[in-house]
Parts: C-alpha cells; structure tokens; sequence
C-alpha cells in the first residue's frame, strides 16, 4: 500500500511540475517526501490530506484503486471540454484536452475513456484525420467494454461519433447499424438523456439521407422534435426543423417545408445564432422560388 501511494505522489509531483522541495514546502521535509515516493514509510494523517490538497486529489486517491472522488480540477476540465464540443469550439476544446491527457487523473477509467472520447472528436474536426480520430474513439470503447458496469451514455456517443465518420466516409450503411446500436445503448440509460436522444436521430437521419431514405430520415426527425417539444425544450430544435423541412421538400411537401424553416427561424433568433439563421433563409427563399438546393 505504501508502494501504491508513492507513485501516486511522484506522478502527481511530475505532473504539476513539482521539485520534491516545493511539494514538501510547509508540509513536511524533502527527505520525507522522497521515502513517501519509495514507499519507504507511511505519512501521517496530516501530511496525507495536505499533500491531497496540494495535488489536487482526495486523500482517499492515494490508498484504493477504485475511481476516487476527484476535487474541482479534473471535473471541471472535463465539463469544460464537454461544453466547448457542444459548442463546436474545437481548437478551444484541443488546447485543454492536451493539457490534460497525461494528467494522472485521466488515467481512470471513466475520465481516461472522456478523454480519448474528446480527443478523437476534436481531432478529425480540426485535422479530419479519420485514422487518428477512429484510433482514438476505439481505444475508449475498448475501456467501455472493459468495465464491469458499462457507462451506457459514454457508449452511446462513442459509437454515434464513429458512425459519423464512417458517413463522411460514404460507409453509409455501417454508420446506419452504428446508429441503431447507439439508440438500443441509449434506451438503457437512466434517466433517459434528451441531448442523447437528439443527437442519435438528427445524425442518424442525416446518413439515411445520404441512403436516400428520405421517408426514413423524416421519420427520425419528427420523432425528435416530438421529443424536445414535450421536455419543453428547445435543444437543437432549430436544427431539427432545418432537417425536417429539408425531408418535406424532398418529398414535394413544398408549404409544410416552408413552415419549418420559419420555424427554424424563430428558433435561431431566440437562440441569437447569426449563422444558422442566415442558412435558413437562404434555403426558405429557395424553396418559395421553387429553386434547386445546391
């Protein structure tokens, strides 16, 4: 067990850039902290929980092998990642995965399949490596197989984040199955997750779509907005009407099409989203001059 803490210590000394003199500063001596790092001697209570706290680790981290309860650092990192890759902040995203990826926090199983998640996501959207990306999204999912109580939800996105690729790829009917299996994980989370729910259908009818499924691709998409009608939400909402208005005209349903892009609109101004507003606009003044999108 001493042996255990030791390298805990020294690898959180290495990764903060710690001597063992500035790690042992007010705490105890450097002689101290480098036979705690031999697994020489066990510390006190005392200098445990303020070694914890100057790494930035509950003190519990140190003696189980278990996932310990992490102080702010770590988590906050990670919701910071999460959030910026809603956002489709990519760059933003990158600087701190690979600020964080040797982090000895991330080598848990939870936060290490987050990590590589996070990493090959961000990578094939600023490189658009699908080598690189796919190395990455496999090695989590083979974390997530691992694991003798799965993280369902963590499953689910990794494989709706494959099956994105393999569309952009024209592997059109693998990412099909790909979606089905993310949608069969997804129903096993619980509480069920909307944003998770969303997402599978909007990508999974944007690759029927491309199949030219367009009666399944609305299918799956109405359903969605069903959905995030009745959480009174509007996640992706603008979007949702954006892909189903796109199914309606494809199908000849020229005015129904023509009221989900206004809705869209609404959407996108409530949301304050320049962008995708002026992409609605274009493709609605298609639609009522009866153009071909291009």
């Amino acid at each position: 067990m001493f042996r255990q803490m030791g390298e805990k210590v020294r690898e959180l000394r290495l990764y903060h850039q710690f001597t063992q003199k500035e790690l042992a500063l007010d705490i105890c001596s450097q002689a101290t902290i480098s036979k705690i790092e031999k697994g020489e001697i066990q510390p006190t209570s005392i200098i445990v929980h303020q070694l914890a706290m100057r790494l930035g680790v509950d003190a519990n981290y140190f003696f189980s092998d278990y996932e310990a309860p992490l102080l702010n650092d770590a988590q906050n990192s990670s919701d910071q990642i999460l959030r910026m890759i809603r956002k489709s902040q990519y760059k933003q995203a990158m600087r701190l995965i690979e600020h964080e990826i040797h982090n000895p926090l991330f080598q848990t199983n939870p936060l290490k399949k987050f990590i590589l998640w996070a990493h090959g996501v961000c990578y094939y959207y600023l490189e658009n490596s699908e080598r690189v990306a796919l190395a990455s999204l496999n090695e989590a999912q083979q974390i997530t197989l691992q694991q003798s109580s799965p993280d369902f939800a963590m499953e689910a996105e990794i494989l709706v984040s494959k099956a994105i690729i393999e569309s952009d790829k024209n592997n059109h009917q693998q990412a099909d199955q790909m979606f089905c299996q993310a949608l069969t994980i997804s129903n096993q989370v619980s509480p069920s997750q909307l944003t998770l729910f969303v997402r599978i259908h909007y990508h999974h009818s944007k690759t029927h779509m491309k199949l030219q499924q367009t009666k399944q691709a609305f299918s799956l998409i109405d359903d969605a907005i069903d959905e995030v009608i009745r959480a009174r939400s509007m996640y992706m909402l603008g979007e949702l009407y954006v892909q189903r208005g796109y199914c309606r005209y494809l199908l000849g349903e020229n005015r129904e099409a023509i009221n989900d892009y206004k809705d869209s609109l609404w959407v996108f101004e409530k949301q304050k989203n320049d962008i995708l507003y002026d992409d609605a606009v274009r493709y609605l003044n298609k639609i009522e001059k009866n153009e071909q999108f291009v």
